[in-house]
């Protein structure tokens, strides 16, 4: 049976799976908002290149709480300091692999 005109571009343009080892779900910061630190965690199901950022709300870099670096599998998890940040919304992106995720962050002070 053949597939109608539309069905066959809704085929066509269906979204690419993402691998196992990288969700949105594995990625979390806890507690959010916060006060002074918060905590970042994530779980790798292998060894990959992990970076994590954070940005202002105009796309500035601010903090590099981890520079690229290889990371073996396992659970993760980094405390970040507010240190001199004011209060707001940041992005938080953390980079697997090539694969980026991101997450707002709330500061209140």
């Amino acid at each position: 049976e053949l597939a109608s005109p539309s069905e066959e571009r809704a085929q066509q343009e269906a979204p690419p799976t993402v691998p196992a080892t990288i969700t949105t779900t594995d990625f979390t910061i806890s507690p959010n908002p916060y006060y002074g630190s918060t905590n970042f965690q994530y779980s790798l199901l292998a060894n990959q290149n992990v970076s994590i950022e954070v940005f202002n709300p105009a796309g500035v870099l601010v903090a590099t709480p981890l520079p690229r670096q290889s990371q073996g599998a396992g659970e993760y998890r980094y405390t970040f300091e507010a240190n001199n940040l004011p209060d707001g919304i940041y992005l938080v992106v953390i980079e697997k692999d090539g694969e980026r995720i991101s997450k707002r962050m709330v500061l209140v002070q």
